[in-house]
């Protein structure tokens, strides 16, 4: 999971696995069936408490996950107008997943990213990403993320990356100095 802050609030990113199947369509009647959420708690395996939220409303309670037909994984973004700012205030706190019938699934522990999460971040040069520049611009696609061999230490993987110049049209007629279609 990564998150970004919105105005009083988070919008997180998350790719899942492992998911209740259940889960392919709409939630439960269950509480917190198939649902995603921030607990005000900063254990996984003591009580992880209620949602963290700072409004008069809990706005976890419609923020859940969708499977696809049988599968178990799923990834999305969602936006939370919980009221907490700043966003480090949901550091140490925990993100849950539920299953359909609303028990926890999964928990983890909200940490500051890591260097190489960071650069993984900055959107970088590739065909794909200098191709729908312009669409990545506007907002109205998500950058690919940096491709680069797993199987070298941590220190060679953020050389790697560094090496890579950063997503701007002007790094784009460099690499590709043929006129690429821009989306």
């Amino acid at each position: 999971m990564t998150q970004t802050p919105v105005s009083a609030g988070v919008t997180f990113t998350y790719a899942l696995t492992g998911l209740d199947s259940a889960c392919n369509g709409l939630p439960g009647s269950a509480a917190n069936s198939c649902g995603i959420h921030i607990h005000e708690g900063r254990s996984c395996y003591a009580d992880a408490g209620g949602h963290f939220y700072a409004t008069t409303a809990d706005p976890w309670t419609t923020v859940t996950y969708t499977t696809t037909s049988g599968a178990v994984i799923t990834s999305g973004s969602e936006s939370v107008a919980t009221g907490v700012t700043p966003l480090s205030e949901n550091l140490g706190k925990t993100f849950i997943v539920h299953d359909y019938a609303g028990a926890r699934i999964a928990c983890g522990q909200i940490t500051e990213p890591t260097f190489l999460q960071r650069l993984l971040a900055i959107p970088r040069v590739s065909p794909e990403n200098c191709k729908n520049i312009v669409a990545i611009a506007k907002g109205s696609k998500k950058a690919a993320p940096a491709s680069f061999p797993l199987n070298k230490s941590e220190k060679e993987m953020a050389n790697s990356i560094r090496s890579m110049p950063i997503l701007n049209e002007a790094n784009c007629a460099k690499a590709y100095p043929v006129p690429y279609m821009r989306g």
